[in-house]
Protein backbone atom coordinates (compact mmCIF):
# COMPACT_ATOMS: atom_id res chain seq x y z
CA UNK A 1 0.00 0.00 0.00
CA UNK A 2 1.65 3.38 -1.18
CA UNK A 3 1.64 6.36 1.64
CA UNK A 4 0.39 9.47 1.64
CA UNK A 5 3.72 11.11 0.31
CA UNK A 6 3.65 8.41 -2.63
CA UNK A 7 0.35 8.95 -3.62
CA UNK A 8 1.18 13.11 -3.55
CA UNK A 9 3.97 12.40 -5.38
CA UNK A 10 2.41 10.10 -7.70
CA UNK A 11 -0.35 12.94 -8.72
CA UNK A 12 2.08 15.61 -9.11
CA UNK A 13 3.87 13.49 -11.62
CA UNK A 14 0.42 13.05 -13.28
CA UNK A 15 -0.01 16.33 -13.17
CA UNK A 16 2.94 17.55 -14.86
CA UNK A 17 2.18 14.45 -17.09
CA UNK A 18 -0.78 16.47 -18.05
CA UNK A 19 0.51 19.42 -18.81
CA UNK A 20 2.82 17.88 -21.28
CA UNK A 21 -0.03 16.02 -23.37
CA UNK A 22 -2.13 19.74 -23.30
CA UNK A 23 0.96 20.72 -25.06
CA UNK A 24 0.88 18.30 -27.66
CA UNK A 25 -3.00 18.70 -28.17
CA UNK A 26 -2.33 21.88 -28.63
CA UNK A 27 0.63 21.13 -31.34
CA UNK A 28 -2.14 18.05 -33.17
CA UNK A 29 -4.80 20.80 -33.48
CA UNK A 30 -2.66 22.88 -35.43
CA UNK A 31 -0.93 20.80 -37.51
CA UNK A 32 -4.50 19.61 -37.98
CA UNK A 33 -5.47 23.03 -39.17
CA UNK A 34 -2.73 23.94 -41.40
CA UNK A 35 -3.08 20.05 -43.26
CA UNK A 36 -7.08 20.58 -43.40
CA UNK A 37 -5.94 24.05 -45.06
CA UNK A 38 -3.92 22.43 -47.34
CA UNK A 39 -6.41 19.62 -48.56
CA UNK A 40 -9.40 21.28 -48.45
CA UNK A 41 -7.55 24.16 -50.94
CA UNK A 42 -5.79 21.32 -53.19
CA UNK A 43 -8.94 19.36 -53.29
CA UNK A 44 -10.44 22.91 -54.49
CA UNK A 45 -8.27 23.56 -57.24
CA UNK A 46 -8.69 19.90 -58.29
CA UNK A 47 -12.51 20.29 -58.61
CA UNK A 48 -12.03 23.33 -60.80
CA UNK A 49 -9.58 21.57 -63.18
CA UNK A 50 -11.79 18.48 -63.27
CA UNK A 51 -14.53 20.85 -64.52
CA UNK A 52 -12.63 22.64 -66.94
CA UNK A 53 -11.17 19.82 -68.25
CA UNK A 54 -14.26 18.08 -68.81
CA UNK A 55 -16.09 21.27 -69.74
CA UNK A 56 -16.39 20.20 -73.26
CA UNK A 57 -17.91 16.75 -72.71
CA UNK A 58 -21.00 15.55 -74.32
CA UNK A 59 -22.49 14.66 -71.64
CA UNK A 60 -21.78 16.93 -68.57
CA UNK A 61 -19.43 15.60 -65.52
CA UNK A 62 -21.29 14.56 -62.27
CA UNK A 63 -20.38 15.90 -58.81
CA UNK A 64 -19.66 12.74 -57.58
CA UNK A 65 -17.12 12.17 -60.73
CA UNK A 66 -15.72 15.77 -59.95
CA UNK A 67 -14.96 15.22 -56.29
CA UNK A 68 -13.62 11.71 -57.09
CA UNK A 69 -11.32 12.25 -59.64
CA UNK A 70 -10.50 15.64 -57.15
CA UNK A 71 -10.02 13.21 -54.45
CA UNK A 72 -7.12 10.99 -56.35
CA UNK A 73 -5.65 13.71 -57.56
CA UNK A 74 -5.41 14.55 -53.57
CA UNK A 75 -4.58 11.82 -52.29
CA UNK A 76 -1.46 12.53 -50.40
CA UNK A 77 -3.17 15.58 -48.79
CA UNK A 78 -6.12 13.72 -47.78
CA UNK A 79 -3.90 11.29 -46.25
CA UNK A 80 -1.89 13.77 -44.07
CA UNK A 81 -5.53 15.21 -42.84
CA UNK A 82 -6.41 12.16 -42.01
CA UNK A 83 -3.09 11.28 -40.10
CA UNK A 84 -3.38 14.53 -38.29
CA UNK A 85 -6.89 14.33 -37.66
CA UNK A 86 -6.13 10.83 -36.10
CA UNK A 87 -3.29 12.18 -34.07
CA UNK A 88 -5.34 14.45 -32.56
CA UNK A 89 -8.03 12.20 -31.71
CA UNK A 90 -5.02 10.13 -30.29
CA UNK A 91 -4.17 13.11 -27.96
CA UNK A 92 -7.00 13.32 -26.43
CA UNK A 93 -7.84 10.12 -25.88
CA UNK A 94 -4.27 10.34 -23.55
CA UNK A 95 -5.76 13.30 -22.41
CA UNK A 96 -8.56 11.68 -21.22
CA UNK A 97 -6.60 8.26 -20.00
CA UNK A 98 -4.46 10.67 -17.72
CA UNK A 99 -7.14 12.65 -16.38
CA UNK A 100 -8.60 9.37 -15.08
CA UNK A 101 -5.73 8.25 -13.73
CA UNK A 102 -5.76 11.78 -11.69
CA UNK A 103 -8.64 11.20 -10.66
CA UNK A 104 -8.01 7.56 -9.07
CA UNK A 105 -5.15 9.34 -7.33
CA UNK A 106 -7.02 12.18 -5.80
CA UNK A 107 -9.56 9.37 -4.71
CA UNK A 108 -7.17 7.69 -3.07
CA UNK A 109 -5.13 10.29 -1.38
CA UNK A 110 -9.08 11.61 -0.36
CA UNK A 111 -9.29 7.77 1.32
CA UNK A 112 -5.89 7.71 2.65
CA UNK A 113 -6.63 10.91 4.76
CA UNK A 114 -10.13 9.70 5.71
CA UNK A 115 -8.93 6.48 7.05
CA UNK A 116 -5.76 8.09 9.14
CA UNK A 117 -7.91 10.66 9.90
Amino acid sequence: MKSLREINEALESEIDALETIVERITEAGIQLAKTENTYKVATAKAQLLVRAENSERPKAITVDEVNALALTRCADEHLAFLIAENALTTCRESLRAKQAQVDALRSLGASFRNASG
